[in-house]
C-alpha cells in the first residue's frame, strides 16, 4: 500500500506499507528498514491492530503481525500518527487475508472507536500519492480543501512618500481539484474499507 507522508523538512513522500500476518503469539513487529519511527506511530500500530481485530472479529493472540515500511533512500524521518487509517486499512486486509484495491490510499489518524482524525500536511500528500500513481485519496472529514494565509503588500502614494502595509489574505483550495487528483472525504474505517474493496 502506498501511504504518503510528509518528511522532516515538510515536503510530501510516498512511503511503502505492508502487512503480514504469520502464525505466532500475538507479537506486533516493525520493519521498519533505515526510518526513524517516532512514539506516536508505534501508538498508532497498536491502535490499528486493536481496531482491526474488533472490525474482523479476529484473534490476534495466535499470530504475529509484521509491519514493513519503506522509504525514499534520501529520506529518514517519517513520523507522527497520520498513518493510522492506512495501517488499520493493511492490518484489515492482512487479517482477512485480502489485497487492496490498487490506485487508492489514505491518511488520517485512527481513534480506539475506528472514527479518522485529522492530520496535516494534507496537499503534500496528495501531491506525493498522485507521483506515485494513486487515483483515489482519502482524508479525515473537513480537510479536501484547505485555507491558506497569504501575506499581500498594499501600498499607498502619500504626498512626500508611499505608506506600505501588510495584509493577510485568506484563500480556500480545493485539494483535489488543485492537484488533479480525486480526494474524498471519510469519517471511519468502515467508511474507508468500501474503497479499498474489503
Amino acid at each position: 500500500m502506498i501511504v504518503p507522508a510528509v518528511d522532516d523538512q515538510g515536503k510530501g513522500v510516498p512511503t511503502n506499507l505492508r502487512v503480514d500476518v504469520r502464525e505466532g503469539s500475538g507479537k506486533v513487529l516493525a520493519n521498519i528498514d533505515q526510518l526513524l519511527f517516532i512514539t506516536d506511530t508505534q501508538q498508532s500500530i497498536q491502535i490499528a491492530r486493536y481496531v482491526a481485530q474488533n472490525l474482523t472479529g479476529r484473534d490476534t493472540s495466535s499470530v504475529d503481525i509484521i509491519y514493513s515500511v519503506t522509504v525514499p533512500t534520501n529520506v529518514s524521518i517519517v513520523g507522527g500518527p497520520s498513518a493510522g487509517a492506512a495501517l488499520t486499512i493493511a492490518t484489515i486486509a492482512a487479517l482477512q487475508g485480502k489485497q487492496l484495491k490498487e490506485g487508492v490510499s489514505i491518511t488520517g489518524t485512527i481513534n480506539p472507536d475506528g472514527s479518522i482524525g485529522d492530520v496535516g500536511g494534507v496537499t503534500e500528500k496528495a501531491k506525493a500519492a498522485k507521483v506515485r500513481g494513486i487515483s483515489l485519496f482519502l482524508v479525515p472529514v473537513g480537510e479536501g480543501t484547505e485555507t491558506l494565509v497569504n501575506p499581500v503588500e498594499r501600498c499607498h502614494p502619500e504626498p512626500g512618500y508611499t505608506y506600505c502595509e501588510t495584509v493577510y489574505e485568506r484563500s480556500t483550495i480545493n485539494v483535489g481539484s488543485t492537484i488533479g487528483l480525486d480526494v474524498r472525504e471519510i469519517k471511519d474505517v468502515r467508511e474507508a474499507e468500501t474503497f479499498f474493496g474489503l
